[in-house]
């Protein structure tokens, strides 16, 4: 990036996801090849994160790592009351608001 990510100024980004398709929990029974099939349902997510730049960098990483996420945009929105105080209760760590 050219620069160092700040890790002392708390901020709160809005994560727009790209789509993903996730199995739900039925299956069914194709009786033509005989097999069954999971359903598959289009998984698209719009999340607060709040946490400082390097937080914030680290959590998209792991994200990205453990689940595959894929941002399709990003931005900062902001820092309300509610969304410091989420951050403090969780230890001053990453938080994740998913907005529905």
């Amino acid at each position: 990036m050219g620069y160092q990510l700040d890790n002392t100024k708390v901020l709160a980004e809005e994560w727009l996801l790209k789509p993903q398709f996730i199995s739900i929990r039925t299956r069914n029974y194709d009786k033509a090849s005989g097999h069954f099939n999971n359903d598959l349902v289009n998984n698209s997510r719009s999340l607060i994160v709040i946490g400082t730049e390097l937080q914030v960098y680290r959590k998209f990483e792991e994200m990205l790592k453990t689940y595959g996420w894929q941002q399709k945009d990003s931005w900062n929105v902001e820092l309300r009351s509610e969304y410091l105080e989420h951050y403090k209760e969780n230890n001053n760590s990453p938080t994740l608001i998913n907005l529905i």
